[in-house]
Formats: structure tokens, sequence, C-alpha cells
């Protein structure tokens, strides 16, 4: 009798598992802006895909990131938390995100992200595209932060983000990316490869080791010396593109440095099989998570998508990633999936204003109606995204949530989709479940209040007062300090605003904004209001309860030991495969004779505590 109940329970777990629970595609853009698509307002080109896809779902015209810079916004839209609890967001003194690699920073494995929630439950999970997470701990392949720890079973796609390339960045830093330097990577390189036993290779050895610190000093040196703010922790071109560009299937690197053109079809064509193959085995639901690189610089496209929008370069970015999007509809509907399977759209945070390309044209999206932009703090053209949800049968075509709900509340929406309750009561989630508001079941927003982070700070507050039907307020406590108020960015070409310093302006009174009537905030409440000496006490409130029950947990990008390159983290076993890591010299015994007669860079340039000076 035991046996027959248990057999009648595996059973209908399994069914439940493969017709009663939907598959899940999240598609994530990178640094799109709320007003690129003709669905959100632009009317200078089409995103007939796109379109498409908020027509038969669900709109949400105020959804919030929860950071306005890439790695601390996609670590709450996987974790469901706000990015300080993770350490994920950026510090005082540090990069604002996982900046190399062979870093040894990242999200930590105690944090369980929907794909391992998802995977325990059953779901075949794959991540595709860009992961900027974070990578291995100790040695390249223990991945303690990639993708396999985080519950995707398979990986296609960047462990970093996308870098710019040698010949479209500013000649001013280019020109200082001198041969010399590229020639010391190159022996590095080489050296390892050569040992190549897999884990710390031939870094052990002082011939390499005197070889890795002095190209290290030197691309910091270089890097330090030409820019303004005189980041500890950047680097030249040579160390992006011959160290960060490579594209990896689980933990093998299939490309080294990668090739930009094609890269959109190589990882739809992952995705597409991936979607084929679960819709053949048809006996487990899947996740697939497919992060775009588009439209984040550089700005590269099929030679078809080339002018196709007639506008910009950045805008063909946008159409090549519609037409992917398009391709992965056809291909759900196609394999006969389309119909139990949910699909959530969304940008990772808002456009990046200060981007031009060398020929004067902007490289950056538009955010509009709203003001700033990435990495912008609490500017709500930097936290504001575009965002759809597609499931038929459950969520009404063409509806429109215009409540505040934010890219937290993806994790439990997706529990809540798949009847997944995993028993985790340890974990604090900062998201809510979507799920009636996106069925008409309900109209309330899913956060009466939000606090938007820059950095460990807190720079405004969001509020829906149940008592005001459809109002929503926003606290600024922390601007961006703009040179011309004007261009609405910090005046460093290329950069970002910082979180700290000189970039930000603390107000002495916090500045009050009804959002659904001024959604640019161009307009404050003025203090003499009813409604400032009404909302404002409320709002701080709230905020006090906020910092009350938020920890800051110890920063995982910022701190020198986790952000710097590490020799051990590089696969050196994998490197001799690579031809195109331009392996001219001649052989270690003639570097060595030419390092023992160099220097180090002159002090007071960056330069790191561990040159190795003769």
């Amino acid at each position: 009798m035991l046996l027959l109940i248990t057999a009648s329970a595996l059973l209908c777990w399994s069914s439940s598992l493969a017709g009663d629970r939907p598959n899940i595609v999240v598609l994530l853009a990178d640094d799109l802006g709320y007003g690129d698509l003709s669905c959100f307002g632009n009317r200078s080109f089409s995103t007939s895909h796109l379109d498409r896809l908020a027509a038969s779902g669900a709109r949400l015209t105020h959804h919030v990131a929860a950071a306005a810079v890439c790695a601390p916004s996609r670590t709450a839209l996987l974790t469901g938390r706000y990015p300080v609890r993770t350490g994920m967001q950026e510090s005082r003194g540090g990069p604002p995100v996982v900046r190399n690699v062979f870093g040894a920073g990242g999200l930590p494995q105690t944090e369980r992200t929907f794909g391992r929630r998802l995977q325990d439950a059953g779901y075949r999970t794959q991540f595709v595209g860009k992961w900027h997470q974070g990578w291995s701990c100790r040695v390249w392949d223990d991945q303690c932060h990639g993708p396999r720890e985080h519950g995707f079973q398979t990986f296609f796609g960047l462990p970093l983000t996308l870098q710019e390339e040698e010949d479209v960045d500013p000649p001013s830093r280019r020109e200082r990316d001198g041969p010399f330097v590229k020639h010391v990577l190159s022996e590095v390189l080489r050296a390892g490869a050569e040992a190549g036993d897999g884990s710390k290779g031939s870094c052990e050895r002082p011939s390499a080791t005197k070889l890795w610190h002095l190209w290290l000093d030197m691309t910091r040196a270089t890097y330090y010396d030409a820019t303004p703010r005189r980041e500890w922790w950047g680097h030249t071109l040579v160390m992006d593109k011959f160290l960060n560009h490579m594209l990896v299937r689980n933990g093998e690197i299939k490309s080294w440095p990668y090739q930009l053109v094609g890269l959109t079809q190589r990882l739809l064509d992952e995705s597409q099989r991936f979607i084929r193959g679960q819709a053949a085995r048809g006996d487990a639901p899947f996740l697939l998570v497919h992060s775009f690189l588009h439209p984040h610089t550089p700005l590269f496209t099929a030679p078809v998508f080339a002018n196709a929008s007639g506008h910009s370069r950045y805008a063909d970015n946008v159409l090549e990633m519609d037409w992917a999007v398009g391709q992965l509809l056809d291909t759900l509907q196609e394999a006969g999936v389309a119909d139990n399977t949910l699909v959530y759209f969304a940008s990772d945070h808002g456009a990046h204003l200060e981007l031009v390309g060398r020929d004067g044209q902007r490289e950056g999206g538009t955010n509009a109606p709203f003001a700033g932009g990435k990495g912008q703090g609490g500017a709500e053209g930097g936290i504001r995204v575009p965002a759809m949800v597609r499931w038929p049968g459950r969520i009404p075509a063409g509806r429109a949530v215009d409540v505040p709900t934010s890219a937290m509340d993806l994790l439990p929406t997706l529990l809540d989709a798949a009847g997944v309750d995993d028993g985790d009561e340890d974990t604090v989630l900062d998201g809510v479940s979507m799920l009636p508001l996106l069925e008409g079941r309900s109209d309330a927003p899913t956060h009466r209040f939000l606090a938007h982070y820059c950095g460990d700070d807190i720079h405004a507050v969001r509020y829906a007062p149940e008592t005001e039907l459809g109002a929503v307020y926003k606290l600024r406590l922390a601007v961006p300090r703009y040179p011309d108020p004007e261009v609405e960015h910090c005046g460093v070409q290329d950069g970002l605003c910082s979180c700290y310093g000189e970039d930000v302006l603390w107000l002495p009174t916090p500045r009050l904004y009804e959002l659904t009537t001024d959604p640019a905030e161009r307009d404050p409440i003025p203090e003499s209001d009813p409604r400032y000496g009404r909302i404002v006490p409320k709002m701080l409130e709230l905020l006090k309860q906020h910092r009350q029950n938020v920890t800051v947990a110890p920063a995982q990008v910022a701190r020198f030991e986790l952000a710097a390159v590490r020799p051990e983290l590089v696969p050196w076993d994998q490197l001799g495969k690579f031809r195109g890591l331009e392996w001219d010299m001649h052989g270690l015994d003639d570097w060595n004779e030419f390092i023992a007669g160099q220097t180090c860079p002159a002090s007071g340039q960056g330069v790191s505590e561990h040159c190795v000076r003769h």
C-alpha cells in the first residue's frame, strides 16, 4: 500500500513538473533606455517584436531596477534582494562593478538565486549571454561565483561584460597602450601556457611572476595617468581585450578574445537549441535566461543590421536585439511550448547618457520622459526600466501595470508561477510576487516603499500611500552634481557618475516629487505645500525602519584582494590553443634578459605595491 501511495505521489509530482508548471524565459537587455522601445513611446524607429511581446501580455510602466549600474542591479534581479545585502554594491574607494574575470570577488555562494531555487524544484536551467557576477575564488575551475554554482546547469556567454574594442576607444587612451605592454602580456600568457598545470601554472616560477607583476603595474600606471579620476582599479584596453574578452561554455573558453560581429547570432543559436531540446524531451519544465549584450557599447551588429534603423548605431543595436527577441518567441511557438511559457523582458537599468563615439555620435539611448541615466543613483532615468511579462491564459493580453513594481519582484514571481515553496525562511526577500497584479487580481503596487541605493548610500526613496490612489512620491536625498544641468551627466566622457565624492550633492532639504504628474522631476513640491508636511515625515520614518532592517554586507567587488587580477585564477592549461593572443616574442630567456634592465614605473602613478624592482 505504501509503495502504491509513493508511486502515485511521484507520478503526480512528475506530471506537475512537465505539464502544469510553466517554462520560464527571462530576457535581459543591457543599458536599454525606457524610451528606446516603440511600445514605450519611441517614435524614431519601431521595435516590432518587443511590441508584439508587450501586446500579448502585460506592460510594466513603473518597473524599477534596484541599482543604476549593471552588476548590482542584476544581483538584485537574480536574488530578490537589495544588493547591499549581498555586498555586490559599489563601495567607497573601489570599482562600481565586478571589474576582472580573474578577480576573486562576486556573488556569494550563500545567495540562492531563482536559478538555484527552480533547479532544486526540478527545472532544467540554462544561462546564455552576459553574467557579470564574478567567476572564481581560488582557481578557475571552482567557478564559485559563476552561473553553474548559482543554479544554472549550463552556461554559454561572457563571464564578465561587453568590453570596448581597441579600435573604437578614444585615441587619448588607445595611444597609451604601447606595444611593450602588449608584448609583456603575450609573454606572461605564453609562460603560463607552457607550464599549463591547470591551477597556478607558471606563477610559482620567479621569472613569470616578475613578468606578471610588471605587466599589471604598467597597465595600471598608464590607465591611472590617463584618467581624471585616478582609479587604482583601472587598466588599459590591453588588459580588457586580452584578459577579459572571452566567450565561455561552462568552464571551457571557446573564444579568446571573442569576435563581436556575429556574437548576437551565436548566443541566439545557443538559446534556440536549448528551447528545442527541452521541448522535445518534454519531461520537465525549463528555465532559460538570455542576457543580451545589446545595446551596451561597443555598438556592433551583423552587417544586415548596419544602418537598418536609418537613425544611429545605437538604434541599429536595439533593432538587432529586437530581431533576436522575435526569433526566440518564434522558436517557442514552433516548438509547441509558447502557451505554457512565461516570458519576462526588462532592461538591467537605464541608458548610459555619457557615451559619445569618436565621430561625435551619441552612443547611449534615451530615458525619456525621465531625467538622468545609468550610474546616477536615485535619478529616475537610471532606474526606471521598460519591462513586460507574457503568460498566455494567465496574464491578460494588452494589460498595463502602472503602479510601482521592482526587478527584485522577479524571483518571488517566478516561484509563485511555478508553485514553488522551497521552505527557505532564513533568507530575507525584498521582492514580492507580481502575479496577482499581472493577472488582474489586484491593482495594488507590490511595494508601498522602495529605497534607491547608490553604492552603500540611499539617494532616494519612493512611496505609494494607500490613502492617495495612484499617487507615487519620491524623496531625493542626494542628486548627481552636473557641471552643466542641461546635459544631465557628470562631465566624464564615456564614464559614469560616482556614488561618492564630488559627483554627489547631498541636499540640505530633501526634494519631494509626485511622479505620476511630474515624471521628469522638474517641479519639486515646495515645503509650504501641505503635502510636503504630510508625506515627508512618513517617508523619513519608513526610511528609518528600512535602515534598521537592512544590514550592509562586506563589499564583494571593491576590496583590492577581491577586485585585482590574480594569476592563480587564470586557466593556464587552456591558453595554448589560442593563437590570437599575439604570441609574437621569441622566448622567456630573451624576456628575462630584457626585464633585468627595466625598472618599475615612477612612483606616485598608481603603481601597486607588488611591482618587482631590480
